[in-house]
């Protein structure tokens, strides 16, 4: 009788041990669902754009050839907004010599466009003219923008892209023509 006694008290702690310990399994995998949701953002997408700019001189002219990489580094697809999206553009600024000690915004009064906004994603639709840009996750898209002038000095670039659900991303950069 005293062992069964035992029995049944030990049978009940070990039960109340697993139930504890359900309970703290239970709260410790939400919390970690709740961290990897906030960590990775599931499914928010996410736009790396980098320029790189080479530069070809002559004595009257520069050839300015803009390499604009488009990185997805989120958990989703980017869509482009629409085939012939102009708001997927290159701005080319020249930045007057007479700008000291001031900060210049993109949309300064006295930043000047050297030539109409180049739609860099122009020579992917003319490859799939009815379907808009897509960037899956994990991958990088190179596109060339390549323009001259004979403008000297510094030179503003800012690339934007927006996607169909209006996100933009931009990425700018200063070059020297001389």
């Amino acid at each position: 009788m005293i062992v069964t006694v035992l029995l049944l008290q030990f049978t009940s702690v070990i039960s109340l041990v697993r139930d504890i310990l359900l309970i703290l399994a239970t709260i410790a995998g939400g919390i970690w669902a709740f961290y990897k949701f906030r960590k990775m953002r599931i499914p928010e997408a996410r736009l790396q754009i980098e320029m790189r700019c080479e530069v070809f001189q002559s004595d009257k002219r520069a050839l300015i050839d803009t390499v604009i990489d488009l990185r997805n580094t989120g958990n989703a697809a980017i869509w482009g907004k629409i085939p012939g999206n102009p708001e997927c553009n290159l701005e080319v600024k020249k930045i007057p010599e007479k700008l000291t000690h001031e900060w210049i915004s993109p949309t300064h009064k006295d930043l000047r466009s050297l030539l109409p906004a180049i739609e860099f994603l122009k020579p992917f639709e003319s490859w799939y003219p009815e379907e808009p840009f897509l960037l899956e996750p994990g991958t990088t898209e190179s596109l060339h923008a390549i323009f001259s002038t004979t403008e000297k000095g510094l030179i503003y670039l800012k690339c934007g892209f927006v996607d169909r659900e209006d996100n933009l991303w931009t990425a700018e950069k200063i070059i020297q023509l001389k």
